[in-house]
């Protein structure tokens, strides 16, 4: 078969707080559920199978229904049982290719509004980084600090070019950034932790019970 001509990646429905956002890899007539959401998830499950190939090791379609168990955490990831009155997501995304993923994702979402918490660590653009976030419909930007290594709200205001016009709300402290996004959001809002995979798993390490499968 053909890799690039006989998979092809196809989106249900929109998460809407009452299900989840379901993603398929179609071959042929079939169709197998993708636990790893977005384009990413696509095209990282068609590279692991196009290793297989070149590899010439058999693919058994079959086992397909295995992709469905495939688990990469804070890939925009549910956060279970948190104190937020909406779904929140934690999504790890500090390189560029990482934020386009995740915008290209939150088009498959509804909301009222999105919450976007994030944080990112030394070395880090603001500009490559913050600035997509600003063109997403719907949504406030909660700047914060990454636990480790990251970069000040000082560091934002002097290499970040829109720090001053993006409306965007700046609070150093991870836990009070989080909570404040609680106390704003509403049922039919979303909240989504981005940036350092240090800031997501500080937030599922003091504000959730584990992420949903």
């Amino acid at each position: 078969f053909d890799l690039k001509t006989d998979l092809k990646f196809t989106s249900d429905y929109a998460y809407d707080a009452k299900g989840p956002l379901e993603q398929y890899l179609l071959y042929k007539d079939e169709r197998f559920l993708l636990s790893l959401i977005g384009q990413r998830g696509f095209d990282n499950t068609l590279l692991a199978l196009y290793c297989l190939n070149i590899l010439n090791i058999q693919i058994d379609f079959n086992k397909l229904k295995a992709i469905s168990k495939v688990k990469w955490p804070h890939r925009f990831s549910q956060l279970k049982n948190s104190i937020a009155p909406c779904p929140v997501f934690l999504s790890g995304d500090h390189n560029p290719e990482g934020i386009k993923s995740f915008t290209s994702i939150v088009r498959y979402l509804k909301y009222h509004k999105i919450w976007i918490i994030a944080g990112i660590t030394e070395g880090r653009d603001p500009n490559l980084l913050f600035d997509p976030l600003l063109d997403i419909p719907l949504s406030q930007l909660i700047l914060t600090t990454s636990p480790f290594k990251g970069q000040t709200l000082e560091d934002y205001e002097r290499l970040w070019k829109h720090f001053s016009t993006s409306n965007c709300v700046a609070i150093a402290d991870p836990k009070e950034a989080f909570q404040y996004a609680v106390s704003q959001a509403k049922t039919t809002d979303l909240i989504v932790v981005t940036g350092s995979l240090y800031l997501t798993g500080k937030i599922e390490e003091d504000f959730g019970a584990g992420l949903l499968s």
